[in-house]
């Protein structure tokens, strides 16, 4: 993961997310490897998807978003983000 000034996500080779255009985001933990998160930042009609490789990198992307909306004092934990059989 590589965040510029905790408002730039920069997938090497692929593209830079502006946090401040990101208007929400979404997440779901991997199946097949629960370790991994798929995200994705949604950008008016557009979206862009970026796959962690842990929890705690999700959290950081979730926080750094946060701050650049200027919620400086929103954390997240890890009970709040997991989840364990979710049914819909």
């Amino acid at each position: 993961m590589n965040i510029k000034e905790e408002r730039f996500l920069n997938k090497k080779g692929a593209y830079v997310i502006d946090f401040n255009n990101v208007d929400f985001i979404t997440y779901t933990q991997n199946e097949d490897k629960p370790e991994r998160w798929q995200m994705k930042f949604h950008m008016g009609a557009k979206e862009a998807r970026y796959m962690t490789k842990s929890l705690d990198e999700t959290i950081t992307i979730l926080e750094n978003w946060a701050s650049s909306k200027s919620m400086k004092n929103i954390f997240f934990n890890k009970e709040e983000i997991e989840y364990t059989n979710r049914r819909y």
